[in-house]
């Protein structure tokens, strides 16, 4: 599975071994100060692009508008082109660094819908899941031993 601005990514690494920079597609893209919101949809910091934002990148790497928006059109579209598919580390920061055990008892493992749904998150998305459940770890490991969560 491939986002929307994984796809892009992946266009964009194609052209910088060409030679190409960020700045260098953005001024192509015939924009001012379109840079800056390239990159933020590169990062996965914008999740679903305005529509003139859209049909710029989608004009400019000949995209289907539906790939920019829609994970199937992008997955799709990635493999018509031959573009990898991102890697992905689909565990989150608690499960994957050694922890102590909180509250007497060691973490109970995801379950794989659970890890399956957190793949198909992008990496803003699950760094935000990360947060929720360190916060809820760290005040079960405040609670005094016998009280119920």
């Amino acid at each position: 599975m491939m986002h929307p601005y994984e796809l892009v990514r992946a266009l964009v690494q194609e052209q910088a071994r060409h030679g190409k920079s960020v700045t260098e597609i953005a001024r192509e893209m015939h924009s001012r100060n379109f840079q800056g919101t390239l990159h933020k949809f590169l990062s996965g910091q914008v999740h679903e692009p305005s529509r003139s934002t859209a049909e710029r990148i989608a004009r400019y790497f000949k995209l289907p508008l539906e790939a920019l928006y829609d994970v199937r059109v992008s997955t799709a579209e990635a493999a018509r082109r031959g573009l990898p598919s991102p890697e992905r580390d689909t565990t989150i920061r608690f499960l994957r660094e050694p922890h102590k055990p909180y509250g007497n008892s060691h973490h109970a493992a995801l379950s794989p819908a659970l890890m399956a749904r957190l793949a198909a998150l992008p990496p803003a998305q699950v760094e935000a899941v990360e947060r929720i459940i360190q916060a809820h770890l760290d005040a079960l490991d405040r609670k005094p031993a016998g009280t119920a969560s």
